[in-house]
């Protein structure tokens, strides 16, 4: 993966002294060059939003500038991957990955049961900044099954996770998992 530069990219500076910190003080977009500057308001503790214009802007960590000629370089890691016309992080980009809040049991399909069919579903989706799965971006990778496909892929629309994490703030992530069906473990 090459870092290119984020052009066109809305960011707005927040300047946490203020009290009302969902108030932007100042806001540009990227260059060509994906660089943007900001004058500020001083010494102080700022946040920068950032994100292509007219979607939800991802929140930095908190910057301090220690006076007002302070200048401060950072780099962002910012959502590449798209699946299903989702932003998400792939799972090697984030501190702390997608977990799963509590392991619903699949309804094993009575069909498939009667005959003693087992199988396996891969899916990969876009778990959101919420903890839940970003409609549209369900892709089936693989299904030994069409009922088994439609049993997972109605299941996750109920499932909740723990959202990853970069720097503390909940990112969306990709996540690709495989949902086995076995007569062994099914009750």
């Amino acid at each position: 993966m090459t870092a290119q530069p984020l052009r066109a990219y809305q960011v707005r500076l927040v300047y946490l002294a203020q009290g009302d910190t969902t108030r932007a003080c100042d806001s540009t977009t990227t260059d060509e060059r994906g660089l943007f500057q900001f004058d500020g308001r001083g010494a102080g503790a700022y946040r920068l939003e950032f994100g292509p214009s007219g979607t939800r802007l991802a929140s930095s960590a908190r910057v301090e500038a220690g006076t007002r000629d302070t200048m401060i370089a950072s780099r962002f890691k910012v959502p590449l991957f798209a699946s299903g016309g989702a932003q998400a992080f792939a799972p090697t980009e984030v501190e702390e990955g997608v977990r799963q809040r509590y392991v619903l049991p699949l309804k094993y399909p009575p069909d498939l049961r009667s005959f003693g069919v087992s199988g396996e579903v891969v899916v990969r989706f876009v778990v959101d900044s919420t903890g839940r799965v970003q409609p549209g971006s369900v892709m089936v990778l693989r299904s030994s099954h069409p009922s088994f496909t439609r049993v997972v892929t109605e299941a996750l629309r109920t499932m909740r996770f723990d959202p990853a994490r970069i720097g503390g703030i909940p990112v969306p992530q990709v996540v690709e998992e495989p949902f086995t069906f076995s007569l062994a473990h099914s009750r």
